[in-house]
């Protein structure tokens, strides 16, 4: 997504700041996936241990 500001005499320039802004908060947004992943791959590795503890032999 490029961002851009459109000054009054027409001209349009890239926003630095705005492009720099959405990057951190789309590397902020990948971080939380991530850190949910994690946790889900954990919560279901614990469920498989438990699952394989409830058996009856």
């Amino acid at each position: 997504m490029n961002l851009v500001t459109v000054h009054v005499d027409g001209a349009v320039v890239p926003d630095v700041q705005a492009q720099q802004q959405q990057q951190q908060e789309d590397q902020d947004v990948r971080a939380v996936i991530d850190h949910l992943k994690d946790t889900l791959t954990d919560a279901a590795d614990l469920i498989q241990k438990i699952a394989i503890k409830s058996r009856v032999p």
